[in-house]
């Protein structure tokens, strides 16, 4: 039997940027009457690290998708226009934030509907990314 070298493995899950004072926040507030919704950013950052940008994703059960972007700190998507999509079933929120130091999470929220039209996107994954290929 031949043995495996994982010497490089190691450290696969350490950060590969400093992720200190990063807490990710967003809101959402759904407009049945107009039908939008709109997502804001509220987080914190860590000493040296800012704002990138965040992409948001508004889903329905049925695989309808409108799109959004947040692109300034403490900002939001303006008011998305959700009337095409299949309002009889529950919303999906998705939120994607790249900071300047590399940082970069997700968050989601599921449920919104008629009787559930505001709170925070939830179930934060905070990862890397590399800056050098903004990937």
């Amino acid at each position: 039997m031949n043995a495996i070298d994982n010497s490089a493995l190691l450290n696969i899950d350490k950060p590969l940027v400093d992720t200190t004072g990063f807490a990710p926040a967003m809101t959402f507030a759904y407009n049945a009457g107009a039908k939008t919704v709109t997502v804001t950013d509220a987080s914190a950052f860590g000493a040296g690290d800012s704002f990138s940008r965040i992409n948001v994703k508004i889903h329905d059960e049925v695989g309808n998708t409108v799109l959004g972007t947040i692109s300034a700190a403490a900002g939001n998507t303006g008011a998305l226009d959700v009337s095409g999509m299949d309002l009889t079933t529950d919303l999906a929120i998705t939120a994607t934030m790249n900071t300047t130091k590399g940082c970069m999470t997700a968050g989601s929220v599921r449920g919104v509907n008629a009787t559930k039209t505001s709170g925070s996107l939830g179930k934060w994954t905070v990862g890397q990314f590399s800056t050098a290929t903004g990937s």
